[in-house]
């Protein structure tokens, strides 16, 4: 697939950075994870008897790429979590069920983020250079959806769940060097109640910014929401479920991914530059993943296309490509580019 030092450049000219983007496809019941770069398809490999699933990537320096994800037996509930490099897989656990659901690679260091399944005590745990560390929580479960490192600081943010007067809720968490901190607010108008089986979670950081989503007790819907240094701003006004997906930080500018329900309960993809939005999707579409190069803005993500079929979707600058032939399901969950 990858090797070390490999440049398969899709076509692009010499010299210019290579984009890369991870995903499925769905056959029946069977799940392909696949990776592509500069729109060229690969198949990454699982275990025998296994389907798995890629939910994020990260080129180093050196151009070598780091896949986080699991892969699921097609004959039980067993499930583990994953790390390609290169194409070559490596379960991060043998032991433990869980998951592994962003990946990050700063200098020699590889980071992942994710969760483990101690004994049914659901456990967020970041690995460092495939090393488990088990992450601090006082709920019933927690997970960790991404991970993030700044100098000497370690940031992972995720959900916990907890049991408060008789209902379970979901809070949606950021671990800062392993110290758990709560960015719901208990009270106040956007609680952190669970509502059919959707949380209140953070799903992506860059530093000190936080995307995720925060359930608006008013009207019963989800609030697209950003944290700058654990203060909420919401992107949405509530009257339709949303949820931002992922966050990207360049210079002075602040950029979330993610989608927005419209009254005929179709999502719509969203990026909101700066806290305003921009709808750059058809009316069936969810964007999961940004990343800016320069002048150009990456949105990996779904739409639907004429046949019925979610189909992976790569946006460049708001124009759309498509990843995958049309005649299957198929997703794109994260894109990076270097």
């Amino acid at each position: 697939m990858v090797g070390d030092g490999d440049r398969d450049d899709g076509g692009t000219r010499p010299g210019y950075a290579s984009v890369h983007a991870v995903g499925t496809s769905q056959s029946g019941s069977r799940i392909t994870p696949l990776f592509w770069r500069n729109g060229v398809q690969y198949t990454l490999n699982a275990a025998t008897g296994f389907d798995a699933t890629p939910f994020s990537v990260h080129v180093s320096s050196s151009n070598n790429v780091f896949i986080a994800g699991s892969e699921e037996s097609i004959s039980n509930y067993s499930y583990y979590p994953v790390l390609w490099k290169n194409g070559t897989r490596q379960r991060l656990s043998t032991t433990y069920w869980g998951e592994a659901r962003s990946a990050f690679v700063v200098g020699n260091d590889v980071y992942a983020a994710g969760y483990c399944d101690f004994q049914e005590l659901i456990t967020p745990v970041i690995w460092k250079n495939e090393t488990m560390i088990p992450l601090d929580f006082s709920g019933i479960s927690a997970w960790a959806e991404s991970v993030y490192v700044a100098g000497n600081n370690e940031y992972a943010v995720g959900c916990m769940v907890d049991y408060f007067y008789s209902n379970y809720r979901g809070q949606a968490m950021l671990w800062e060097n392993g110290r758990p901190l709560s960015l719901s607010a208990p009270g106040s108008r956007y609680n952190a109640y669970i509502d059919d089986f959707e949380y209140n979670k953070a799903t992506s950081v860059h530093g000190n910014f936080v995307a995720g989503n925060v359930l608006d007790t008013y009207t019963g819907n989800f609030v697209a929401t950003l944290w700058i240094n654990g203060l909420p701003q919401s992107l949405t006004n509530g009257n339709f479920d949303a949820y931002a997906s992922s966050v990207f930080v360049q210079g002075l500018d602040v950029y979330v991914a993610g989608h927005e329900y419209n009254a005929f309960d179709q999502p719509v993809a969203r990026l909101w530059k700066n806290g305003i939005a921009q709808s750059f999707g058809n009316q069936n579409s969810v964007a999961y993943s940004v990343f800016v190069s320069g002048y150009d803005v990456f949105v990996a993500g779904i739409q639907l296309n004429t046949e019925g079929n979610w189909v992976a979707t790569l946006w460049q600058n708001g124009i759309p490509q498509t990843l995958a032939g049309g005649a299957n399901h198929s997703a794109a969950y994260s894109v990076f580019v270097r």
